[in-house]
This record gives C-alpha cells, structure tokens and sequence, in this order.
C-alpha cells in the first residue's frame, strides 16, 4: 500500500466532511490506477488502414474514433523498430518511400520560446491522450546524428518516443524502422 500527501489550504481542508475525505481519497486512487497502469496493446496491420488513401491527422483521427480503436502513435511506430516483426517493419518502409506516416501524435510548438507540448492519442476517445512539455530547438532539415548529439535532442527524442533508451539504442531502432543510417536520417 502508498500513501499519498496531498496538502490543501486550511481553510479547505478543515471544512472537509469524512464523505469528502474518502472521496478525495478514491479520486487520488483512481488517477494513481490511471497513470501506473500498464500502456493498452495496439494492434498495428501490416497494410495501410483504408487502402493507403490520403487523408489528414485530423481525418485519421476521427476514423479511427469511429471504429473504436486507437490511432497508432509515434511511439507504436518506434517500438515496432526494437523489435517488429520483419513484414511489418517492410511496410512501414514502403509507407515512408510513399509519403509521411500519419500518426495520433501531434507537436505544438512555439519557435519564439521553444516551448513545445507532445500529446500522444491526440483527439482519441478510445484511448485517454497523454501530454508532455519540453524545450525543442527548431529542428529544419537536421540529421538524426546532430540532434543525438546534443542533451535536448536526446530529451526529445525520449519524449517523442515515450522511451528512456541509450542513444545508441534510439539511433539503432530509427535505423531497424527506416535503414538509413544516422547521417542519412532527417528529423
């Protein structure tokens, strides 16, 4: 069992009933079940979801909502390369060679500040989207091996990828997903 501190003002918290204590305390269990439990299972096809047409985040997103399942997300993609099955891994390269993987990932971002905000599951009603902030630099035509050399790239790279693997692992898994090497391989 943990026990959680949770500190109110005083005034709230002397006029807390024992009815508000015990459901404060159920809602302090259920985001703590919420944010350990483990990640859902996704499921990703080995061919393009509705026949490879175009469509934008936003429509993909809405797709997806309406058949109840999650949007595969940046960080589905990168597990697939630690270790994909083969087929899958093939085409999500064909995808790449065709055009930009859609993902239920979305980057807001502000170059005035840097300021950025990753929210996986974006727009999702299936599954509850997960946000992160971080500092980003602008990142325009830059290899993967410039970004893996500096503190804040590798930062965003963990967070993008929802990871906390080694460089060299972040690098060997874009690597297995795209077969360019580091220099080769544009963020």
């Amino acid at each position: 069992m943990a026990y959680l501190s949770i500190q109110l003002p005083k005034g709230v918290a002397v006029s807390l009933t024992s009815s508000d204590r015990r459901n404060l305390a159920d809602y302090a269990k259920q985001l703590s079940a919420e944010r350990t439990a483990p990640t859902q299972i996704r499921v990703i096809d080995s061919e393009p979801a509705n026949g490879g047409k175009y469509k934008t985040q936003q429509d993909w997103i809405a797709f997806f909502n309406v058949q109840s399942k999650p949007m595969v997300s940046a960080l589905d993609i990168y597990r697939v390369g630690k270790g994909g099955q083969e087929k899958l891994v093939e085409g999500l390269r064909a995808d790449f060679k065709k055009h930009w993987e859609v993902t239920s990932t979305r980057i807001t971002y502000s170059p005035e500040t840097l300021n950025a905000k990753i929210t996986h599951d974006y727009g999702s009603i299936v599954v509850q989207p997960t946000e992160k902030r971080l500092i980003v630099p602008v990142y325009q035509n830059t290899t993967l091996d410039t970004v893996l050399g500096t503190d804040q790239g590798v930062k965003y790279l963990r967070t993008l990828f929802d990871t906390r693997d080694s460089k060299k692992s972040i690098e060997q898994t874009l690597f297995n997903l795209s077969g360019s090497n580091a220099h080769e391989t544009y963020v």
